[in-house]
């Protein structure tokens, strides 16, 4: 027969396990949360490391670039012209400075699409093109590289246009870039470029302008990516480990996925846009939760502590958005102090 003291002493027993699981339990909760945070910020820092390397692959291929054509890759025609196979290099190239670059990072054949092609033929293969994503121009941090559906773009989504170019059928979809040129420390905006008439007689038709709407001769454009104006590495003439190449750029953060932001609502292969270029006269910022209009000028990116950058050395360094205002802004000009 068991006694009132034994039983009491098991009763004691099985509390005080109970307490003790009860506490075992509130340490580990404990743990994993500060384990949490250690751990996003180690996968953080690995996806910045890989930012780091996409940057670092399109600035050895820049200079790839330069060795073979002599030149840095122009920056294209602007936003109404796709990438086309048969028009060369340099002031020649409706398509973006990403899209002359694809043959120095293994995108010969996506490059190539459309080659040779009647005009109708190739404007299927060119609206293949822009649908197409590479990895190497997206940051890990802050999406995949997969198209985005092609939409009418603007401050609310309905606004402007959807994408349209003068020598490519219409997309669905649209292939993006986390990276922008450097345009220099005053903002240039360039718009949709010729005519094809005007394209067919070869005529000058550089109509860029400032944030106020006063024309900018390309000569005196500051930065290193420029409209029909490609550059060789001697006319950066601050020194090439000084002055920008390409960055990141700064989203909406509702959007990573919409297509719908003005610096996000074009294609990647396409001539010279917003989406495409930034400039060192607004200070950087990380990806804003709200909207705000000038977002699509500034350099910045989907990190919480800075944005990568590779210079016109092929070097990459990672930015703080403390830098001094003066330095990040004297790092978009490749001119030495001197216009």
């Amino acid at each position: 027969m068991e006694s009132r003291s034994t039983r009491g002493t098991t009763g004691t027993a099985r509390g005080a396990t109970l307490v003790e699981l009860l506490i075992v339990i509130a340490i580990l909760s404990l743990l994993l949360q500060l384990a949490l945070p250690a751990v996003e910020n180690a996968r953080e820092a690995a996806r910045r490391t890989a930012c780091q390397n996409n940057l670092r692959q399109i600035g050895l291929a820049a200079l790839g670039h330069e060795a073979a054509q002599e030149t840095l890759p122009a920056a294209g025609w602007g936003w109404g012209w796709m990438g086309d196979p048969d028009r060369g290099v340099g002031k020649n190239q409706p398509g973006s400075w990403c899209y002359q670059l694809l043959p120095y990072l293994e995108g010969q054949p996506l490059h190539d699409l459309g080659r040779g092609l009647p005009p109708r033929d190739k404007a299927k293969a060119l609206a293949l093109l822009a649908a197409t994503p590479q990895e190497m121009f997206y940051c890990p941090s802050r999406r995949l590289a997969r198209p985005l559906p092609n939409v009418k773009g603007g401050v609310s989504g309905t606004q402007g246009s959807e994408s349209f170019w003068y020598n490519a059928n219409r997309s669905d979809k649209l292939a993006k870039s986390d990276y922008v040129g450097n345009i220099g420390d005053r903002w240039v905006y360039w718009g949709i470029g010729p005519t094809p008439a005007e394209a067919a007689m070869g005529q000058n038709f550089l109509r860029l302008h400032d944030v106020g709407g006063t024309p900018v001769d390309a000569g005196d454009v500051s930065g290193v990516l420029i409209q029909r104006r490609p550059l060789k590495l001697r006319q950066i003439e601050d020194g090439l480990s000084r002055t920008y190449f390409v960055g990141e750029k700064p989203i909406f953060k509702p959007d990573y996925k919409t297509g719908v932001p003005m610096n996000d609502d074009q294609s990647v292969w396409q001539g010279d846009d917003m989406d495409l270029m930034a400039s060192t006269q607004f200070p950087p910022r990380c990806d804003p939760p709200e909207f705000s209009w000038n977002m699509g000028m500034p350099f910045g990116s989907a990190h919480p502590d800075g944005f990568n950058m590779a210079f016109c050395d092929g070097s990459v360094q990672f930015v703080s958005y403390e830098i001094a205002p003066a330095t990040h802004n004297e790092s978009g000009n490749r001119f030495d102090g001197i216009r």
